[in-house]
């Protein structure tokens, strides 16, 4: 987390070029599947999950699968989700990663498409703005989706266990 993405992407090209990734969508899923900052966060929720609802599971004679999946995974749903929207803003607004990946104009994404209205001495602001507007739907609506676990984590975060 304290290095900054640009010191990481030349091994991290070097990585994709080996299984032939370099203009292909897999380019950009595969790293942004795990981040540093989301094992944190997950794990931190995690910790504070409290011992005794654990306890509890164990003492019903669950084994530590079942108490995984049926206490900590629906308690996590807000820890999820929240991380989910944030995952979304950063790689939907990448932009220097996919400027190195996607050689090809037509894989451009939606951010890298933006830059063809702006040039050395102008702006076409119009269009510019035109298509801004697609642009920020898919993260208005995961919000929308996503904005009732937002609103679980603070409740349960003020709650003293």
């Amino acid at each position: 987390m304290m290095l900054p993405f640009y010191v990481i992407s030349i091994p991290l090209y070097l990585m994709i070029i080996t299984p032939g990734w370099v203009i292909s969508y897999a380019a950009l899923i595969v790293p942004s599947l795990y981040n540093s900052f989301g094992i944190f966060l997950k794990r931190q929720f995690m910790f504070s999950i409290p011992s005794e609802l654990l306890d509890s599971g164990r003492l019903d004679g669950c084994s530590e699968l079942r108490i995984f999946w049926s206490i900590a995974l629906p308690l996590a749903k807000s820890a999820a989700g929240a991380l989910s929207l944030l995952n979304l803003m950063v790689y939907w607004n990448w932009f220097f990663w996919p400027l190195i990946v996607l050689n090809s104009e037509e894989k451009f994404t939606i951010s890298l498409t933006l830059t063809k209205f702006m040039g050395l001495y102008w702006t076409e602001y119009g269009p510019l703005t035109a298509g801004s507007f697609p642009a920020v739907i898919p993260i208005v609506v995961t919000f929308l989706l996503l904005q009732r676990y937002f609103v679980e984590g603070i409740a349960t975060t003020g709650m003293k266990g």
